[in-house]
Formats: structure tokens, C-alpha cells, sequence
């Protein structure tokens, strides 16, 4: 990944375009559909930069994550990228970090170490929860965000990866250790309001959302 890195930002590496699919770009200055690279090269203006913190990982079908925390002179930035089984980069978001309480918010929405899992939920593609004051998402988020019309990375810059965060009733008090399913009002991305049945299963101290009907 440090490639990608290298193109993005420093000023003498060139972009092979090679290496990209149609790309949806995000970032705190601009953003983009498809391929523009004058966008691409809005910071590309630096000699060297540092990797405070990253990670990486698989997140089905051969498709790879890597999350960063960049340091680029006196700016730090939160990156993430992401590849298909082809290894070409398909999407990039980047968030200014402006403070303390940025970094620890985006460290904890998306650098959640999912490798402490058990084996049993590592390895299960499904939308996957732990339970503390709120109803938290912490693998697979996609496959709940878009029936609220979010992609997974604005639904956990907006509301934070909390299932209860978006859910007009008291979801919370319904997760008991133990299996149920549940009809919830959602507010949606845009304002509006959908109704989901959630079939919830509970494996290994977690649970995890089974199944989604909107009715």
C-alpha cells in the first residue's frame, strides 16, 4: 500500500493509472466519481510522510482494507483504501485529523482490531455487533448501512458504526444472549424513515444481524 501512499503524496512520484479502477475518491477538499486526476494530485506536494499507525485486512471476496493514520509535515490525515481481488484501488477517503478527539474518534470506528474476534465470527460474512452502552458495529457494516442509504465509511463517520444511533425505538434493551428478531424504525441517510425485521443471532459473547427485510 505504500505505493498508493507514495503516489497520493509525494511530489516527484508519478500516478500509474494502471493501477486504479474507476475510482470513487473522498477527501475533506474535494471528491470525485470515476477518474480525475488533477483531484488526485490536490495533495501531492510532499517530500516524505509518515505511517503513525495502520492496518490492514481482507474484507471478503479477496477485496483488501488498509487504514492509516499519515503524518505529512505538521498535518495528520486518516486514510483509507481499498482494493479488489485484482489488486486495483478502488476507493480512497481521507479525513483531516484535527485534534486529539479526532484520532481517538476514527481510531476507534475504524482501526477496531477485528482479528481479536473468535474464529467463529473472523471467518462468518455477516454484519457483526458487540454490545456496550450502545449497539455497536464492528465488521461488515456495509451489509447494514445500505438499506439507510450510507456507505460504510460515512455511516461510521456519522454515526459512529451505533446501530441505535439511527434506530427511532430502544433497540438495546432486546439484546438479551440470546436469538430474536425484530421489526425497528430507521432514519435514513436523506430524512426519510424505513422499517427493517432484523433477525439477530447471538454466537461467542457477540451477536450478529442474520438477516434484513424491509417491510
Amino acid at each position: 500500500m505504500e505505493k498508493i501512499l507514495d503516489m497520493i503524496f509525494i511530489k516527484n512520484i508519478e500516478i500509474n493509472r494502471d493501477i486504479f479502477r474507476n475510482l470513487y475518491y473522498s477527501s475533506d477538499k474535494s471528491s470525485f466519481a470515476g477518474f480525475d486526476i488533477d483531484l488526485l494530485c490536490e495533495n501531492k506536494k510532499y517530500d516524505k510522510y509518515e505511517i503513525l499507525k495502520s492496518m490492514i485486512h481482507e474484507i471478503g471476496e479477496y477485496h483488501k482494507e488498509y487504514k492509516a493514520f499519515i503524518k505529512l509535515s505538521d498535518i495528520l490525515y486518516f486514510i483509507r483504501i481499498l482494493k479488489d481481488n485484482d489488486d486495483k484501488v478502488y476507493d480512497i477517503l481521507m479525513y483531516k485529523v484535527n485534534n486529539d478527539d479526532e484520532y481517538n474518534k476514527y481510531e476507534r470506528i475504524f482501526l477496531y482490531q477485528i482479528n481479536n474476534l473468535p474464529k467463529s465470527l473472523i471467518d462468518l460474512n455477516k454484519c457483526i455487533l458487540s454490545i456496550n452502552e450502545h449497539v455497536n458495529i464492528i465488521k461488515n457494516e456495509g451489509l447494514f448501512s445500505k438499506y439507510l442509504g450510507y456507505e460504510d465509511w460515512d455511516y461510521k463517520n456519522k454515526c459512529q458504526n451505533m446501530i441505535d444511533f439511527s434506530c427511532e425505538d430502544n433497540i438495546l434493551n432486546d439484546f438479551n444472549k440470546k436469538d430474536f428478531v425484530k421489526d425497528y424504525i430507521f432514519k435514513k441517510n436523506g430524512g426519510e424513515y424505513i422499517k427493517l425485521r432484523i433477525s439477530i443471532k447471538y454466537l461467542d459473547e457477540y451477536y450478529y444481524i442474520d438477516d434484513i427485510e424491509i417491510i
